[in-house]
C-alpha cells in the first residue's frame, strides 16, 4: 500500500547549494521537503518518516531521507507514467536536465571528476560539490551514448555513496585503439572512493591530477606557498600538496577524510592494520608511533601511506599519503 505523506507545508523551500535538482536538496530536512507540497509517497510502510524512501509516479523524482534529512535524490524515467514537463521542473541549479545533451554538462561543470562507462550504452559524469551544510556529496549524470541525451540525474551525500558505490568494471571496448596515455588518464580517474585504490584519502587519491581534484573538492578555502616550488591547497577535511600541477601529499584535516577502506582520525589502529595487513614499518616521533604501509602509484612510483597513532589511546592523530623520495 502507497501512503501519500509530504502534503502542504508552510513557506516554500528554495534550495541553496549546488547539490539539488529543482529544489530538492541533499541536507534538507523532512519538514523542509514537504513544504515543496510534491506529494511524494513510501515506497513501502515505514514507521518513521525520516527513515524512508519516497516518490511520485508522474514526477519521476525518487527521495531517500535518514535521521530525517536527504541523503540521496533522483530525476529519471522511473517508469511510463512520467511525463516530460513534470522532469523539467527537476534541473540542476545550473540549469542542466534530463534529455539535455551531454555538453550541457560540461559547459556547466567542467570535466568531471570521474567518468566511467556503465553497461555499453552508458556514461556516467561524477562531481564531488559542496551540501548547503557545509559536508559534501556527488552530483551524478547518467548519460545514453547511443542517443545522446541524459537519462538519469543523482545527487548523493558522502556517506551514503561510499556505502551503496561499486567500482565500475573496467570498459574493454576500445582497448585495441587506446593509447597507454589514455589508459593512464582514465585510470587517474578512479577516485578514493573507490575501494581498489590503496592513495586515497577524503575523497580524493595521489592518482588525481590537480585539475581533477579541484573538479572534486572545488575551490580550496586556503592555498600556501612552500619551499621548494610546493603549493598547499587547503580543503575543510584534508590538505593537498601540489608541485608542478602533481600531488606530492595528501594529509587528513578531520575525521571526515577517510581512506578507501573508511580508516580516518581517531580510528584505533588496529581497525587499519585489519584492514591494510601487518606488512607495515614502525618508528616513533614525540608522542606518536608511526606507522607507514609502502604501495604504488598508477605509474608504479613507490608512495607511503603513513597512519600517526597517539601512544596515549592507540587512536590515529592524522593520516598522510605522500610519494617517497
Amino acid at each position: 500500500m502507497l501512503i501519500a505523506v509530504f502534503v502542504a507545508g508552510c513557506g516554500k523551500y528554495k534550495a541553496s547549494s549546488e547539490l539539488a535538482l529543482g529544489d530538492v536538496e541533499l541536507g534538507m530536512t523532512a519538514s523542509e521537503l514537504k513544504s515543496l507540497d510534491l506529494d511524494l509517497m513510501k515506497t513501502k510502510e515505514e514507521v518513521d518518516d525520516g527513515d524512508a524512501k519516497f516518490y511520485h509516479p508522474r514526477k519521476g523524482i525518487t527521495v531517500r531521507l535518514e535521521k530525517g534529512k536527504v541523503v540521496w535524490a533522483s530525476v529519471g524515467k522511473i517508469n511510463s507514467k512520467v511525463e516530460e514537463s513534470e522532469l523539467a521542473n527537476f534541473k540542476t541549479p545550473k540549469g542542466v536536465s534530463l534529455n539535455s545533451p551531454p555538453s550541457d554538462i560540461k559547459d556547466k561543470y567542467g570535466e568531471p571528476g570521474q567518468e566511467y562507462r556503465d553497461g555499453k550504452k552508458s556514461v556516467v559524469y561524477r562531481y564531488r560539490l559542496e551540501e548547503k551544510n557545509g559536508n559534501y556529496g556527488t552530483l551524478v549524470f547518467k548519460i545514453n551514448t547511443d542517443i545522446n541525451i541524459i537519462t538519469g540525474i543523482e545527487i548523493w551525500d558522502d556517506d551514503l555513496l561510499k556505502d551503496k558505490f561499486v567500482s565500475p568494471k573496467d570498459d574493454n571496448s576500445n582497448k585495441t585503439d587506446a593509447k597507454p596515455e589514455d589508459t593512464a588518464t582514465k585510470n587517474d580517474n578512479v577516485s578514493a572512493s573507490m575501494n581498489n585504490d590503496k592513495l586515497g584519502l577524503g575523497g580524493i587519491s595521489l592518482n588525481n591530477t590537480e585539475k581533477e581534484i579541484q573538479n572534486i573538492l572545488g575551490k580550496p578555502i586556503d592555498t600556501e606557498p612552500k619551499e621548494g616550488g610546493v603549493t598547499v591547497l587547503k580543503y575543510k577535511d584534508v590538505q593537498v600538496y601540489v608541485k608542478n600541477h602533481e600531488i606530492q601529499m595528501l594529509v587528513s584535516n578531520s575525521e571526515n577524510a577517510k581512506t578507501s577502506k573508511g580508516i580516518h582520525e581517531q580510528s584505533p589502529i588496529h581497525d587499519a592494520v585489519k584492514e591494510y595487513g601487518g606488512s607495515y614499518t614502525q618508528s616513533e616521533y614525540g608522542d606518536l608511533n608511526l606507522l607507514e604501509y609502502q604501495w604504488k602509484d598508477n605509474n608504479q612510483r613507490p608512495c607511503i601511506m603513513r597512519f600517526a597513532v597517539n601512544k596515549s589511546d592507540d587512536k590515529i592523530n592524522y593520516i598522510s599519503i605522500r610519494r617517497k623520495e
